[in-house]
């Protein structure tokens, strides 16, 4: 995986299109992001803004990792890296 640093870097940069956001658990803001080239045909990336780092998720749709039914999905960061909630 890209360095988060990098990737975020790019988001900016490239003014990447943000798809949606949300505050996790954890009450880390989260923003999801379509690719700047590959759009939907690529996975969503996942940014912590607050924390200038994203990641790119394994997830093409939104609806699991927004799901307000669980937390199975959601991404939060820790130790500088994208943890699923099942993870935690």
């Amino acid at each position: 995986m890209k360095n988060p640093d990098k990737v975020f870097k790019r988001l900016v940069d490239e003014n990447a299109s943000l798809l949606s956001s949300m505050t996790n658990e954890m009450q880390q803001r989260v923003e999801f992001y379509e690719h700047p080239t590959y759009g939907d045909m690529y996975p969503v990336i996942v940014s912590f803004p607050d924390f200038k780092l994203a990641f790119v998720s394994e997830f093409y749709d939104l609806d699991d990792m927004m799901s307000e039914s669980t937390d199975e999905y959601r991404p939060f960061l820790i130790n500088n890296d994208l943890v699923l909630g099942y993870e935690k």
